[in-house]
């Protein structure tokens, strides 16, 4: 039998597209996967409308310290969530 056979690698433009229809917990997922994609789901331009649709009345310019600190504080709330075993 033949095994389908993938790329090795996928186009970083291609990837943030993929990335960027994800809701959180599969990006979460897919961040997981390997170092390439923790990198590409771990961008701004990939958390920055998750966290604008989650906290429609915050204001922060892209790029700016207090988006990067957002991300990393949700990160950090879905992971304590996860290894409680919340629902």
């Amino acid at each position: 039998m033949r095994s389908l056979s993938l790329p090795l690698s996928v186009p970083d433009d291609v990837a943030l597209k993929i990335a960027s229809l994800l809701q959180v917990p599969d990006l979460s997922a897919l961040a997981s996967c390997s170092l390439f994609w923790r990198e590409i789901c771990g961008s701004d331009c990939i958390w920055e409308p998750l966290v604008r649709d989650r906290w429609p009345p915050l204001e922060f310019s892209y790029g700016s310290s207090s988006s990067t600190a957002i991300k990393k504080n949700h990160v950090h709330g879905v992971a304590a969530l996860l290894h409680r075993g919340a629902p």
